[in-house]
C-alpha cells in the first residue's frame, strides 16, 4: 500500500515528516494523512515525491477511482500507488 511505503521510505532516509513536508512544500499534516491512507497525493505531489525520495512510479501501478462531483464535474482520485525505490550510486 502506497501509505506503507512512503512512510517506509522516509524512514529508510532517516527523514523527519517535518523534513520530508518541508522538501516537497507540504504540511506535516498533509504527509501525515498520506502515511496513514486518509488522503493520496495528487500527480503533481506525486512526481515531486518521486524526485526527492528516488524513486520510480510506473503509469500502469497507479490504480484510480473516477467520479463524477455533484456540479456534475469529472475527477479522478488516487486510490493505490505502486513505487520501486531506484538504486542510486
Amino acid at each position: 500500500m502506497f501509505a506503507d511505503e512512503l512512510k517506509r521510505i522516509r524512514q529508510e532516509k532517516k527523514w523527519t515528516q517535518k523534513e520530508l513536508a518541508e522538501k516537497i512544500h507540504k504540511s506535516v499534516s498533509v504527509i501525515s494523512s498520506w502515511e496513514r491512507g486518509i488522503r493520496m497525493p495528487n500527480a503533481q505531489s506525486i512526481l515531486a515525491l518521486s524526485k526527492i525520495l528516488g524513486i520510480h512510479i510506473e503509469n500502469d501501478t497507479i490504480a484510480s477511482k473516477k467520479k463524477t462531483t455533484k456540479t456534475g464535474k469529472k475527477q479522478t482520485k488516487i486510490k493505490t500507488i505502486t513505487t520501486k525505490q531506484t538504486k542510486t550510486n
